[in-house]
């Protein structure tokens, strides 16, 4: 995703780009505070050989409990994503990747990549079950950082499924036991939860690190990406930004309501809607900022009374003015 100033423009898995989207201004103000980390372009894992990222994905906690069928499985399917990968242009595995995934446009990546192996000759023309290791492998090594897809093929991808799972255990168990921690059952149901919990997962996946390494950025990032993709048919939730924000991973600045992360252009709304984004604690405090930009409003255009909404919003709701 890029940001023309208040405009986000949101490349799509197939490698074009999502219809850009106007932010609101608090959501453009955000943006401007709180940057969504750069993806980087090389990182050590990904300029490891093929040898140490075989032993670095059969080694560790990825092993445990494993019987010799299971990790004959999960090695077959590393080796053969590496063979396919090997195969590709570039000097790293991301680099690699990024050829590869560019390759399968359009189409399911394992497709692609079963049918070029079978054209190499790794696997043979009758083989049907190398293909369904290659999803579990492709999981291992994002979970190991080998490889980072970017955030709009992991959003739009059926796979991998179990990538919350995955960094749980090989790469931040503390991490995600900290959000398990705070998660209630009483505020969010086990679906909501485990949707939650696949949203840092794919947030680590494309900027690498640990749970406490996303940032406001990051998780704005996400959500105007899944709205650009999926529009209306977004229902991937903010609960995820609540659970970094009350287990400390985020800044004390952070915006404590996740409505001012929405960046959606919901056409005019009313004053109410405007204010209810803040969800303001005080009630007869809420009601009289609504009475006042209903007054206001006509007078004034709608972006000058949605700028009045921010600034009083952000006043009324404890955060500091940026």
């Amino acid at each position: 995703m890029r940001m023309d100033g208040a405009v986000a423009v949101v490349a799509r898995a197939d490698g074009g780009t999502a219809r850009a989207r106007r932010l609101t201004a608090e959501a453009a103000a955000l943006w401007q505070k709180f940057p969504p980390r750069v993806p980087a372009a090389s990182w050590p894992a990904t300029l490891a050989g093929r040898h140490d990222v075989v032993a670095r994905a059969m080694a560790g906690p990825y092993a445990a409990g494993e019987n010799d069928q299971a990790r004959y499985a999960r090695r077959l399917g590393v080796v053969k994503v590496l063979d396919w990968l090997g195969a590709q242009p570039g000097l790293t595995w991301q680099n690699r990747w990024l050829a590869g995934a560019g390759s399968a446009a359009g189409q399911d990546w394992r497709d692609t990549a079963e049918r070029q192996l079978k054209d190499a000759g790794q696997i043979s023309a009758g083989n049907r079950t190398v293909r369904s290791n290659l999803s579990p492998a492709l999981e291992l090594l994002i979970c190991c950082d080998v490889i980072r897809p970017d955030l709009a093929w992991l959003l739009a991808s059926a796979t991998p499924a179990h990538l919350a799972a995955g960094m749980a255990r090989v790469r931040d168990p503390d991490g995600f036991a900290a959000l398990q921690k705070i998660a209630d059952p009483a505020d969010a149901s086990v679906t909501t939860t485990r949707r939650a919990m696949l949203q840092v997962a794919v947030i680590m996946g494309v900027k690498g690190g640990l749970v406490s390494d996303i940032t406001v950025g990051d998780c704005l990032e996400l959500l105007e990406t899944r709205t650009a993709l999926r529009g209306d048919k977004d229902n991937g939730g903010t609960y995820f930004y609540q659970l970094l924000r009350a287990a400390g991973f985020l800044p004390p600045d952070a915006p404590p309501r996740v409505r001012m992360l929405d960046p959606r252009v919901r056409g005019q709304q009313s004053a109410g809607d405007l204010i209810d984004r803040y969800d303001l604690a005080c009630g007869p405090v809420r009601d009289l900022l609504v009475d006042y930009l209903n007054e206001r409003r006509p007078a004034i255009d709608y972006a000058t009374l949605t700028d009045l909404a921010y600034q009083l919003g952000l006043l009324f709701s404890g955060v500091s003015h940026f």
